[in-house]
């Protein structure tokens, strides 16, 4: 499962999923050179230090091929191959929505249910439940509104045996709080499919793991794949960023990333998503690729659907998932036109070489493949849309201060297109198809939706929301926050500097008011180095994190710090008026409010105290 500390990981391989040029095999879907395929991935390993590197591909003419390059053992001397075992993450999803499917096939479970209905005992809190109940789909699709999971929530102690989901969910009360109108927005929550799960349970009257054993793993052939990780032993060996083992560890929103799978099983996987159960939607794969509740959902709208990523290339549709979980990074994709697939794991969370593999497959599926070429667009953008807009959803409460202060965008209209401009300068221009829909250059099929909501224009993707603005209202946080930082990190450097040398030079005597705001800057540094650090860790920093360590510790101790640092240093400039000279005094009083703007930003954010690890 994707953790928190992995955002920007996860987030490339999201959107990566999303625009990869996946076509298909050479001329007759051959695949070609297995050596030259393994040749590459051992290149990529050795480059960046990844133990091994899982891999499948399926097509309808060569059926499933399998393998692994590196060691499943480095210590043992065991080579990864086709029946070694690697950590799948969020790909799981899919497992557990296919199985809601089958209920709903069935007639058992109906995907507008409310989930008031299907568990009356849950305690949630929807502030619109009259007007936008949570739905099935909703929890399927990420429109639900929960936030997902907290930092000391997520990772158990090694050996710790995988909690009943009912305890989870209890476990959880205050955590079941809609952020927004459910089903207007997207925002992925892993404790929505644990949800899933539970209703699953309640539904089948059966573990949901042996459901979606008998279901899938057993018709498809996953015969080594695993929901509750009882064959750790077999896990191929993982290295952290350092190149230290990592130890895989349990995890309570198992539902939503704990499946352990071979390479072999996951091409048989691919397979069987390839024949197309038949109790898929009506549109089969299509259907259940696209979300059909956001604000915008509808005409063919991108996105996240049922369970699966959607996605397309030269007019082909493409879905599957990614999954990130403690060592591992994990993808698959397929393209059920073309009736081909691929699937890699590696066995160590390195975004760079992920995503090197990933372009690897991708030139080595687009040989000989004609395009479907975009059809020409004859709309143009409505009026009145020009504009700043600011994000208005986000993935769990840690997150919503950095896309409040660096997720806005500016519309505009140039010639007949929309160009989304986002904080970095990076730019993204947009088609028009009529009635509000926009496609990217290079789609045939609509990504983004800008139009009215509820008296508001927006811009709905299937997988970002922002909300037009007044440049005031979009721009007042950032500049407040980002004016009020440079402030409180230079002057009391600056005039502490200066106070120091003239100490030194004997010209005055030191006076302690210059040093607590210089402390007070040197501990914000701290911080953030610190949050740095565990950020660099990849997949080990939701552990650091939630465990009892010196990292953990002291980012508590540094944010406990930090207002008290405020506290005594405004206690100290107002007490000191005759003993510094009117300069010093000014640039301190600004340092001060300065430094109270960032306490204020943090602590309305819920950063202050910043206690991670459970006791």
């Amino acid at each position: 499962m994707a953790s928190p500390a992995l955002n920007l990981s996860i987030r490339i391989a999201s959107f990566g999923l999303l625009f990869v040029l996946f076509i298909s095999f050479h001329a007759g879907g051959a695949l070609p050179d297995r050596e030259a395929i393994r040749a590459e991935l051992t290149r990529i390993a050795e480059d960046h230090n990844i133990p091994s590197i899982g891999y499948a591909f399926v097509s309808h003419e060569d059926g499933v091929i399998a393998d692994a390059v590196g060691m499943a053992d480095v210590e043992r001397g065991i080579a990864a191959g086709p029946d070694s075992l690697y950590r799948v993450g969020s790909i799981t999803k899919s497992f557990v929505a296919l199985g809601v499917l089958k209920r709903v096939h069935e007639g058992a479970l109906d995907l507008d249910a409310r989930l008031s209905e299907l568990l009356p005992d849950l305690e949630f809190q929807n502030d619109w439940e009259h007007s936008h109940p949570v739905r099935l789909r909703h929890l399927m699709e990420h429109t639900s509104g929960f936030p997902d999971f907290k930092l000391k929530d997520f990772l158990l102690p090694p050996g710790t045996p995988l909690p009943e989901l009912e305890a989870v969910v209890r476990m959880r009360t205050g955590q079941w709080r809609c952020r927004w109108q459910p089903g207007t927005r997207w925002a992925y929550s892993n404790i929505a499919y644990t949800l899933l799960a539970h209703i699953l349970e309640r539904n089948k009257g059966v573990p949901y793991h042996d459901y979606l054993t008998d279901l899938i793993l057993r018709p498809a052939g996953m015969d080594d794949a695993d929901f509750l990780g009882r064959n750790l032993e077999r896990l191929v060996c993982s290295s952290s960023a350092s190149g230290k083992p990592v130890q895989a560890v349990p995890i309570n929103d198992h539902p939503a990333g704990y499946l352990h799978a071979t390479p072999m099983d996951m091409g048989n996987w691919m397979q069987f998503l390839l024949d197309e159960p038949d109790w898929l939607p009506a549109g089969g794969l299509e259907a259940i690729s696209r979300p059909g509740s956001i604000v915008g959902a509808g005409n063919g709208l991108m996105g996240y659907g049922l369970g699966f990523y959607g996605g397309e290339s030269k007019g082909r549709v493409l879905l599957g998932h990614n999954g990130g979980i403690e060592g591992f990074l994990s993808k698959y994709l397929v393209a059920p036109e073309l009736g081909v697939g691929y699937y890699y794991s590696l066995a160590r969370a390195n975004g760079v070489a992920f995503e090197a593999v990933n372009t690897y497959f991708r030139n080595l599926v687009m040989d000989n493949r004609s395009a479907v070429e975009p059809t020409p667009s004859v709309a143009v953008p409505e009026p009145g849309i020009e504009g700043w807009y600011r994000p208005a959803s986000y993935r769990m409460e840690a997150m919503k201060l950095s896309a409040d202060l660096t997720g806005a965008v500016r519309l505009r209209i140039v010639g007949d297109q929309v160009v989304m401009r986002v904080l970095t300068g990076v730019e993204t221009r947009l088609n028009a198809l009529g009635q509000g829909y926009y496609r990217l250059a290079d789609t045939e099929r609509p990504t983004h939706f800008i139009g009215s909501y509820e008296g508001k224009t927006v811009i709905s993707t299937g997988f970002a929301y922002w909300e037009r603005g007044s440049f005031v209202s979009v721009w007042a946080l950032p500049v407040c926050f980002f004016s009020g930082l440079l402030v409180f990190l230079s002057l009391p450097v600056v005039v502490f500097g200066i106070h120091l040398v003239r100490t030194l030079r004997k010209r005055c005597e030191f006076s302690q008011v210059t040093l607590w705001p210089f402390l007070g800057s040197l501990t914000f540094v701290l911080i953030a180095g610190i949050m740095v650090l565990v950020a660099n860790a990849a997949n080990e920093s939701v552990k650091i994190l939630i465990t009892l360590n010196p990292y953990s510790v002291s980012l508590l101790v540094l944010s406990l710090l930090f207002p008290l640092l405020w506290l005594w240093s405004v206690y100290c400039w107002w007490k000191s008026g005759p003993l510094i000279g009117m300069a010093t005094r000014v640039m301190l009083g600004l340092a001060l409010m300065g430094w109270f703007v960032v306490l204020a930003v943090f602590t309305g954010y819920g950063y202050i105290p910043e206690m991670t690890w459970r006791w």
